[in-house]
């Protein structure tokens, strides 16, 4: 089950378990190795660094393998509040309500194909137009006279009216 081979470097604290043993390193990092079919041989990753070096900074130093029960405590209680995120994040996003769903993909159909047909011979008349000399210039300030009105302008904007009547008339 490999528990008799630990990955190199030196441990201060070294705990066997029944197919699994976990030890401390010099640089307090957690290293575990042999049966992982539980996860029992996964080493906490960052909690138990974190905890211990917090407890450091607390005033707290190791007595030996008891005294590890003042870290230990906290990082299970990391590692449960992080399962629980982990649990009440994929309920949120449904996984495991049932079985799951696609989007499948839509086919545009004739009253599409005349929306886009629309909107492109709408493109083509405004920029003819503009080309041609038919609409006037953008002018963004107002004035006292009414605007040249050309025909070909003027379809086009009708043109991309196309979608409300489109819109009224579906089911």
């Amino acid at each position: 089950n490999g528990e008799a081979t630990p990955p190199l470097g030196s441990f201060v604290e070294v705990s066997a378990g029944g197919d699994h043993t976990c030890g401390v390193k010099i640089d307090r990092t957690v290293a575990c190795w042999g049966d992982d079919d539980d996860g029992q041989a996964t080493a906490p990753a960052g909690s138990f660094v974190q905890v211990s070096e917090a407890q450091r900074l607390r005033g707290w130093r190791p007595r030996g393998p008891r005294s590890w029960a003042e870290v230990v405590v906290p990082v299970v209680m990391t590692s449960v509040e992080g399962s629980i995120q982990l649990a009440e994040s994929m309920e949120a996003r449904g996984f495991g309500s049932g079985p799951r769903t696609f989007l499948l993909p839509s086919r545009l159909q004739a009253k599409d194909w005349t929306l886009v047909a629309a909107a492109a011979l709408a493109v083509i008349l405004f920029t003819a137009s503009q080309v041609a000399g038919w609409a006037a210039d953008w002018y963004p300030y107002p004035s006292l006279e009414l605007p040249r009105i050309d025909i070909a302008p003027l379809i086009a904007c009708g043109l991309l009216f196309a979608p409300v009547l489109v819109w009224r008339s579906r089911d």
